[in-house]
């Protein structure tokens, strides 16, 4: 009999391993091999923390469910974390936008910090346990496929389903929903996009600088943004795609505006060499190729149809989107166990006393740049005080 079980060891898990207090009995359960397999991952392998600047910052940088780990983030904010990590001897150094990193740029340091905490707190870890079912009745029965393991608390800290190959299978949905909670629309998130365009392997690798992007959808505007963009050859990339994949759907429609006035433009040259002055001669060439209709001519030989088909493509030069949110590309899972059924202030379930809910699995979802494993840290930080200070009530 254990007094907590956590399942998963991502930032959230491990974090909860750790501030759980060292007098009560813990298991970790990891369906991998080895623990803290998908923190190895992230940032490239480089594993970027946090994010400097203001924790009321962060409030804004995560979908609209956000609002539910404001208490989570402001009780452990980006420098608390990064107070943690120092005062375990892990050096991080800082880059220009803010971007939080271990100093060797090794994610493998941040891991060897919980693995060295755990191992001072003689934590059980039993890796290659894979759980199936969780059962409740007064105590939580969890089921490996080969054990059985009970306690009076569980935290389910699983992931989301990104990345399936390193156990981030979306368990935690499925155990959620078996005891009661409902589930939020599942779908990849933080993720490029695909296009329907044979064409774009023309400007592949080109970036826009901060550019106006809009988002349509059965023909109606339902969202504007703007920011850095990357074509690639099968779509679009870049933060200002990543950050706000949440909010995209195969078949809607993006335009761009490049912000280029057609008076401005010298009407004496072909617009081709006209439109050089301001976008690379690949995305020009790819633009031109777009008009129905012969540009060898000077722009001041162009009726006034033709001049409005070029407004038209300089101020929305649009693509439908072929997919976005695929699950072995996605950075993070949008969606998740709902805060309906889950207590925002502490994260233990409404259904089950006893049971707490860390990180990705539930809704919670934000930009790129360190926000969402700062999320995760402080959720999985957040829940282990609750259970300590629940457990001698």
């Amino acid at each position: 009999m254990y007094d907590v079980i956590i399942i998963g060891t991502g930032p959230a898990g491990l974090m909860s391993g750790v501030q759980l207090n060292k007098k009560l009995k813990v298991l970790i359960l990891e369906k991998n091999e080895k623990i803290g397999k998908k923190l190895l991952i992230s940032g490239s392998g480089q594993c970027n923390l946090t994010h400097t600047g203001s924790i009321f910052d962060f409030y804004t940088k995560f979908n609209q469910e956000g609002r539910y780990i404001k208490r989570a983030l402001s009780l452990f904010t980006n420098d608390d974390l990064m107070m943690f990590f120092k005062k375990r001897n892990l050096d991080l150094t800082v880059r220009e936008d803010g971007k939080v990193f271990p100093k060797s740029l090794k994610s493998r340091d941040v891991l060897e910090v919980f693995e060295n905490e755990l191992h001072k707190m003689n934590r059980e870890i039993k890796a290659k346990s894979k759980v199936v079912k969780i059962e409740y009745d007064e105590i939580f029965s969890v089921y490996t496929e080969k054990e059985k393991f009970q306690a009076k608390y569980v935290i389910i800290a699983t992931g989301g389903m990104t990345y399936p190959s390193l156990g981030s299978s979306g368990d935690g949905y499925r155990f959620g929903k078996e005891l009661g909670h409902r589930i939020t629309f599942l779908k990849g998130g933080l993720s490029s996009i695909t296009v329907k365009d044979d064409n774009l392997k023309e400007v592949s690798g080109i970036v826009l600088k901060e550019i106006e992007m809009a988002l349509y959808r059965e023909g109606k505007k339902i969202n504007a943004f703007k920011g850095d963009l990357l074509f690639t050859h099968k779509g679009l990339s870049g933060p200002v795609i990543i950050d706000n994949s949440r909010y995209f759907e195969k078949g809607d429609e993006i335009k761009l505006n490049f912000d280029i006035q057609i008076e401005n433009l010298n009407e004496s040259k072909l617009i081709k060499n006209s439109l050089k002055e301001s976008l690379s001669e690949k995305l020009v060439a790819y633009l031109v190729e777009r008009l129905p209709f012969n540009t060898e001519k000077p722009l001041k030989q162009w009726n006034k149809k033709e001049k409005r088909k070029l407004i038209e493509l300089l101020e929305g030069l649009n693509f439908i989107i072929d997919d976005v949110g695929n699950v072995n590309e996605s950075m993070v899972t949008c969606g998740g166990v709902g805060f309906k059924d889950v207590n925002s202030k502490t994260f233990e379930s409404r259904i089950l006393k006893g049971l707490y809910f860390a990180g990705e699995v539930l809704n919670i979802d934000g930009e790129s740049g360190g926000y969402n494993i700062q999320a995760a840290f402080s959720m999985g930080h957040l829940v282990a005080n609750e259970i300590n200070d629940s457990y001698w009530k």
